[in-house]
């Protein structure tokens, strides 16, 4: 018998035991609900204490971290079922801690997401779990998502009183690493009645949702949206994982239906009209003066022909992505000072510059 199924048999024998001397009058007890039982007993303080040490045990031990995952859930349940939802996150931090795992957790009073890891070892995995209320009590299940970082998360209230506050809808985002970049990923789901478990109604991924990058959920009084700023690997462009970036914002309102696009803006820097420039010179889709003042930078580009891929763009070493002008690279040999001005709220090419390529 695996220690997790030791565990939940010595849980259940400590509920009847328990019951049993709570009709004898015992003073010493705490509230227990089994996962899948409507029932409340109570149990003595020190079995809970038990099942704490049997976690701490398990993951110093190693080798079945999926078990040792699960058998942190259940004893974080049993903990917070005794607890105001309100309490919930604080206390699950605090416990954890105190535990020696790992977590990333989200959400509103009667559902929050924990992302539990070990903390020794966050490469190793993630698991994370739902815990929501119930008419009968909390409840909790684990939920897609294994091996990713949680970054956020929200729900739609279900629009009871009291303990039954589950929410109708609960959505997550996610974050994977993909070549040392956080690609951001979507779950949401649903229900079809309360008494059912959680399942994934739709899922966005980081195509959806513009490449690499993060996000968040904002709420007010009409609407929740799903914000995401990303970015995509360019072609024509060296940019490594820490380089500046052209960022997008991709807004998705979520309805009934699911989360649905609203719009797309470009996030105003001076790399990201460089690299909306080139790119409307080479292929045209917009026109290249859109991003110039006056139009002349447009001609100088043409006449040093950026307007022909010759070769990979990329930032030059120490060229301060965050002033008015950048220092760039072209191929092996060409190098350029592109000067930049605001205006309204964006940034637009002033002047382009041949200059020595001296650092490399």
């Amino acid at each position: 018998m695996s220690r997790l199924l030791r565990v939940r048999a010595a849980l259940a024998l400590a509920v009847v035991l328990a019951a049993a001397v709570a009709v004898a009058g015992c003073q010493r007890k705490v509230t227990l609900q089994a996962e899948d039982s409507d029932t409340t007993a109570t149990i003595p303080a020190d079995s809970l204490d038990a099942l704490m040490n049997e976690v701490r045990q398990s993951w110093e031990q190693g080798g079945k971290d999926d078990e040792s995952a699960e058998m942190t859930a259940l004893a974080l349940y049993e903990d917070l079922r005794r607890r105001e939802p309100e309490e919930w996150r604080a206390r699950s931090e605090e416990l954890l801690d105190s535990l020696g795992v790992g977590s990333e957790s989200a959400g509103v009073p009667c559902a929050l997401l924990v992302n539990l890891f070990l903390r020794s070892d966050p490469a190793r995995g993630s698991w994370p779990y739902l815990f929501w209320c119930d008419a009968k009590g909390p409840r909790w299940q684990a939920l897609e998502g294994k091996g990713l970082r949680l970054l956020a998360a929200a729900a739609v209230p279900g629009g009871s009183e009291g303990k039954d506050r589950a929410p109708e809808r609960f959505a997550a985002l996610y974050a994977r690493s993909r070549n040392g970049r956080p690609e951001p990923i979507l779950f949401a789901w649903g229900r079809g009645a309360k008494a059912d478990p959680w399942s994934v109604v739709q899922t966005l991924g980081a195509d959806s949702l513009g490449g690499f990058g993060g996000g968040a959920f904002e709420v007010d009084a009409d609407s929740l949206d799903l914000v995401v700023r990303t970015y995509r690997t360019l072609q024509r462009f060296d940019e490594c994982a820490t380089c500046p970036h052209a960022y997008w914002t991709h807004r998705f309102r979520w309805g009934p239906q699911g989360f649905t696009r609203r719009g797309s803006q470009s996030v105003p820097s001076v790399y990201a009209t460089f690299v909306r420039f080139v790119d409307a010179l080479v292929n045209g889709r917009e026109d290249p003066a859109l991003f110039t003042v006056g139009g002349v930078p447009v001609e100088q580009a043409r006449a040093l022909e950026w307007d022909r891929p010759k070769g990979v763009w990329r930032i030059a070493p120490g060229s301060d992505a965050e002033g008015s002008e950048l220092t760039l690279f072209r191929g092996q040999q060409e190098s350029y000072r592109v000067t930049f001005e605001p205006r309204a709220g964006d940034w637009l090419i002033s002047s382009i510059e041949v200059v020595p390529r001296s650092v490399d």
